[in-house]
């Protein structure tokens, strides 16, 4: 009996479990940009403090190098959801090229770009995560389609060839 409040007490102060529920919370605080900035500085100070992890000199240049190449990938990736996506209006209204071109121009996404950079580990496991994912289900949406397409093309062989003869 006394195993399982201990076990349950063991989880709830780990610093695991806690950098954990932090990065939950962060996470779902994307649209509130100060609030996910002072749970990124507690989550990270706190998994700091709590692992004996102490920051290194090398993180600092580090950290923007990473920061921005993540947000190169992010930027790719933005634009081309939003062109693969551009007939999804809320009217159902079909928007054309130029304008989705104009909604994804960098300088009227500054601040999606900043938030890459800055927050880019969280962001990258929320968005790696599921870019890899939606990769996956495409190669695999792709290999399945060629074969059925070549099962397709196996089956109206056949029936031409029975038809010819």
């Amino acid at each position: 009996m006394e195993v399982i409040p201990a076990f349950l007490l063991g989880v709830l102060v780990s610093p695991w479990f806690f950098g954990g529920a932090m990065l939950l919370l962060l996470i779902s605080e994307y649209h509130e940009s100060g609030w996910t900035y002072l749970l990124f500085v507690i989550a990270a100070a706190s998994l700091m403090l709590l692992t004996g992890v102490r920051p290194q000199w090398w993180w600092l240049p580090t950290y923007p190098i990473v920061g921005l190449l993540w947000s190169f990938w992010r930027y790719r990736r933005f634009v081309a959801y939003r062109l693969e996506h551009r007939t999804k209006t809320v009217f159902g209204n079909e928007r054309s090229v130029d304008d989705v071109v104009e909604e994804c121009a960098i300088n009227k996404n500054l601040d999606r770009a900043a938030y890459w950079i800055l927050f880019w580990p969280t962001n990258m496991v929320v968005h790696a995560t599921r870019d890899l994912w939606d990769l996956l289900i495409e190669f695999i949406k792709t290999k399945l389609a060629h074969l059925y397409q070549e099962i397709q093309d196996a089956e109206v062989e056949k029936y031409k060839a029975r038809e010819e003869q």
